[in-house]
């Protein structure tokens, strides 16, 4: 079984982050997603009302 790598080849065949967006991303369903694309190494933006954001702490440094 191949390995799972979340890096796409550019044209010039060079691998870069994938970006990735999850709205939602202090709810239960949203940290794990956050979770999820972290550890692949996706360079990563939180989505959540300004009401959330302190659920968001633990990832702090490492999303936007």
């Amino acid at each position: 079984m191949a390995p799972a790598i979340d890096r796409a080849e550019s044209p010039g065949g060079l691998a870069h982050r994938m970006r990735v967006c999850i709205v939602g991303a202090s709810g239960k369903l949203g940290k794990y997603m956050v979770l999820h694309a972290l550890h692949r190494g996706s360079e990563l933006v939180g989505v959540c009302r300004e009401r959330s954001v302190e659920k968001l702490d633990a990832f702090t440094g490492r999303i936007t």
